[in-house]
Formats: C-alpha cells, sequence, structure tokens
C-alpha cells in the first residue's frame, strides 16, 4: 500500500508535536504539500512560517478544505472542543488522527462522530512516545520520532491492525514506518494503563521531587549547589510546564491517584528498610528496569 494516498497534509497544532511532524514529513516525504493551523499569533512567528508550506488560523473549514490527513496535535480539551467541527469539514477522503497523551475520552468523542459515517472521514487515534521537556516549535525537531513506538488505537477494545481494510489507514502507517517510528497497536485502556505508569506516574514524581528540594533552598542556594548532574538527570520531566500536563492529568486522573498511592506505599516500603540490607532487592529489580529501558 502507498502512502501517496496522504499527497496534502494539515497539522492543527504547530508546537512541539505537529512541529516536529512537520519537520519529519520535510526530511523523508518531500513530496507532501504540508498546513498548518493554530492561533492567529501563533501562525505569525517566524519558524512556523518557514515550516509549513501554507498557514492558517480561524476559518478552520478553510484549512481542512483539500486535506488527504488532517493530523490534530493540540491540548485535549482543544481537541475535544473541536472535534465536532473537524468531523463536519473534513473532506469525506480524508484520515483523521490525533497525538493527545490520553485516549479514552478522545476514542469515546471519536466513536460518536465519526463512527457512523459510512463513505466519509475515518478516525484512528495516535499517540507518538516521544517529546521533549520543551514546548512550542522552537524545539520542534525532525527525528523527534525515529526509533520511538507510535501508539495507534483503533476503535473499540480490538488490537488488531486495520490496515488490509482501509487503505487510507495503511497510507498513514507508512509515513510513521518512513519518518522512522515504530507502530503499535493496542486498546483504549491498555494505552491509558501503561502510559499512566510509564510516562504520566514518573512526571508527578519528578514534579514532587523538584518542588519539595526548591522549597528547601537556602541563601546560599544549598542543597542545590552541590548537586551533581545525576540530579539534572533525574529531574529533566520537571522542566515540562504544566499547560502541558493539565489535560493528561485530568483525563487520567482515577489511574493517577491509584498509581501515586501505590508509590507512595513503595517509598514508605523502602523508608522501614533502610537500616537494613533489604534494599538490595530493590536496587536490583531498578537495576534490570534500568537495563530493559537502555535495550529499547
Amino acid at each position: 500500500m502507498s502512502e501517496h494516498l496522504i499527497r496534502r497534509v494539515t497539522i492543527l497544532g504547530t508546537g512541539l508535536i505537529g512541529g516536529s511532524f512537520a519537520l519529519a514529513l520535510r526530511k523523508d516525504l518531500t513530496d507532501i504539500s504540508i498546513s498548518g493551523w493554530d492561533r492567529p499569533e501563533v501562525v505569525r512567528e517566524k519558524e512556523v512560517r518557514n515550516v509549513f508550506d501554507e498557514t492558517f488560523s480561524g476559518n478552520l473549514g478553510l484549512a481542512l478544505a483539500k486535506a488527504d490527513l488532517i493530523y490534530v496535535a493540540l491540548p485535549i480539551a482543544v481537541t475535544l472542543d473541536l472535534f465536532s467541527e473537524i468531523a463536519r469539514q473534513a473532506p469525506p477522503s480524508a484520515l483523521v488522527t490525533d497525538a493527545c497523551s490520553t485516549k479514552l475520552r478522545i476514542m469515546e468523542e471519536a466513536g460518536q462522530l465519526f463512527g457512523g459515517n459510512i463513505g466519509g472521514a475515518i478516525f484512528l487515534g495516535g499517540h507518538p512516545m516521544a517529546g521533549k521537556e520543551l514546548s512550542g516549535i522552537a524545539a520542534a525537531d525532525a527525528d523527534l520520532f525515529r526509533g520511538h513506538s507510535y501508539a495507534l488505537i483503533a476503535a473499540g477494545e480490538a488490537i488488531a491492525t486495520p490496515t488490509a481494510s482501509e487503505p487510507r489507514i495503511a497510507a498513514f502507517v507508512k509515513i510513521l514506518e518512513k519518518i522512522g517510528a515504530q507502530p503499535l497497536w493496542i486498546g483504549v485502556q491498555q494505552h491509558d494503563y501503561a502510559v499512566g505508569l510509564a510516562s504520566h506516574l514518573p512526571q508527578l514524581a519528578a514534579v514532587a521531587l523538584a518542588s519539595f528540594l526548591y522549597d528547601r533552598l537556602d541563601e546560599n542556594g544549598l542543597p542545590i549547589t552541590l548537586a551533581g548532574p545525576g540530579l539534572r538527570d533525574t529531574l529533566r520531566l520537571a522542566g515540562s510546564p504544566y499547560s502541558t500536563w493539565r489535560d493528561i492529568i485530568l483525563t487520567n486522573k482515577e489511574l493517577l491517584s491509584a498509581s501515586l498511592d501505590l508509590f507512595a506505599r513503595r517509598l514508605d516500603d523502602l523508608r522501614e528498610r533502610l537500616g537494613s540490607r533489604d534494599l538490595e532487592a530493590d536496587f536490583d529489580a531498578a537495576n534490570e528496569l534500568y537495563k530493559l529501558l537502555r535495550s529499547l
């Protein structure tokens, strides 16, 4: 199946993810036309105009009019607010996909808006498992997705790959492979559970540790003035802005609440064993997980 079913791409949201997707297309699929849509003050930025062939603001219908692929790289709440208009104005031949970090609300809404639209635009849930602690198009990178998993979520809980029966999805998967991403089909519940533990919980842990240390800075900058590179590596995620994480936390709060409870218990267990050699087992398990992460 050729990716050339997709020749015109409109990216809604020209920040880190949308900008990186545009740069990746520019680098690896040079014959694709790329348009960007965002707030007026954003699309006026020089970096945005340098990345996209054409930019739009305000009139969403004009931006979507000729798109074969509509790539939604907006915050979750904004995506949900715009969904009905996207579904109404998307060309019948278009594939609509998103890059939101939680999927349950997205897939529920998409199922209502696109599920019965036989012969019209179709929706595929997506989530690139790549990013940075920085935001905005200035941090965009053509190789951001390269070597990283890219979660794909079909309608319902089926984990089957529906590419054989839908050429538009097959074409998008081909594009992902061209830009170096590794497509991974997964169910909605599985996705939100996995990212809650592997992505969202580490973010909150980094925020908790960083804010804890910040509250204890003295007039000489201690303890941070004695910090080595290990703390900087540990707290890289603490540089992420709340605006990036607000909707993610709100749409996965039940799982995160339960995960924080379990994590707090693990910290209590560690505290109780500080004076014993039992901590060696925890270090061994941590070392094994780190080796596994390094091998991915």
